[in-house]
């Protein structure tokens, strides 16, 4: 009796396991970076694509780099194609894509970024008042934006890609079917314009300095 009661109370007993932590420090970069990273990697954050900011990217792509977390490295490049470039961001997107490009494996992904800022620059600051407003609201960062114009007046090609759903609604209303860009320094427009015979056909015209057409 004496030896089961023994045994019983042996039983009853509660063994503890010491656990022994990593800890991560994540201070030298962005806090939204590293709580969106950290919630991924928990496997309860939402999708990198829904981030909207290129410098949380950015940073999620240094902290994966620190401390050689491999897994969403690819994740968070796709983001970047997903993250719209805009008014607001376009300065981000050239710093950020400058800052990338100074590591060879990111090289690529930094020109494309670069390239995406340019373009929405070509299609977006085709008059003064928007160069103005657009100089007069980064003036911390005027360098960034003196590149910007910079690349612009340096062109000497664009690519723009323009999809033509309903031509005869554009007949009717030719405003529709203007697209303004820029290409060294000077103001394009890309419209469709009935030819000779009657068919709508694409015309590009330059506006020369005086803002007649040529």
């Amino acid at each position: 009796e004496e030896v089961e009661e023994s045994v019983g109370s042996i039983h009853k007993g509660v063994v503890v396991t010491q656990v022994q932590f990593d800890v991560i420090d994540v201070g030298n970069f962005d806090v939204d970076s590293a709580k969106i990273l950290f919630n991924h990697l928990a496997g309860h954050g939402y999708p990198f694509v829904n981030c909207k900011q290129f410098q949380v990217l950015e940073s999620m792509i240094y902290i994966c780099e620190k401390f050689e977390i491999q897994g969403p490295i690819n994740e968070i490049v796709e983001a970047f194609d997903k993250c719209p470039v805009t008014i607001e961001n376009v300065i981000e997107a050239i710093e950020v894509a400058e800052r990338l490009g100074s590591v060879e494996k990111y090289k690529q992904l930094s020109e494309d970024l670069h390239n995406r800022a340019i373009d929405f620059a070509r299609c977006n600051f085709a008059s003064w008042q928007v160069i103005l407003n657009f100089m007069k609201e980064n003036q911390a960062r005027i360098e960034i934006a003196a590149k910007i114009f910079k690349a612009l007046k340096e062109d000497s090609s664009a690519t723009l890609r323009w999809t033509i759903k309903d031509t005869e609604n554009l007949r009717l209303q030719d405003n529709l079917s203007s697209h303004s860009f820029v290409v060294q320094n000077v103001l394009w427009k890309l419209k469709l314009a009935d030819d000779a015979d009657g068919n709508m056909v694409p015309w590009i015209e330059c506006v020369n300095p005086n803002g007649s057409p040529d």
